[in-house]
């Protein structure tokens, strides 16, 4: 799962094709949250703590961040997107609107 912690507005006006958006910054519980509220609050169904995880933001700060609740809470397999969403562009890659 490619999961984008920036904000809302941010991840509107681009994103990784395939992205999720779960801004830590405003809901940097997100993933203590149950199952059922996730879902209702990010409308995508919450990755379970054995899921392949791969974060990403702006440049990278929030997502070192992200990636460190995380694995605080359990899960097993999370990656980040070294250079985020800034070296996504720079290289070129594909932006989804």
């Amino acid at each position: 799962m490619l999961v984008d912690v920036r904000e809302g507005s941010e991840f509107q006006q681009g994103r990784i094709p395939g992205a999720v958006n779960m801004p830590f910054k405003s809901h940097p519980d997100a993933l203590s949250l149950s199952d059922e509220v996730f879902e209702e609050t990010f409308e995508f169904q919450k990755p379970a703590t054995t899921d392949a995880v791969v974060i990403y933001c702006g440049i990278g700060l929030r997502a070192r961040k992200a990636a460190e609740e995380a694995e605080r809470l359990g899960y097993k397999d999370v990656g980040e997107y070294q250079g985020s969403f800034k070296d996504w562009v720079e290289r070129g890659g594909e932006i989804q609107r």
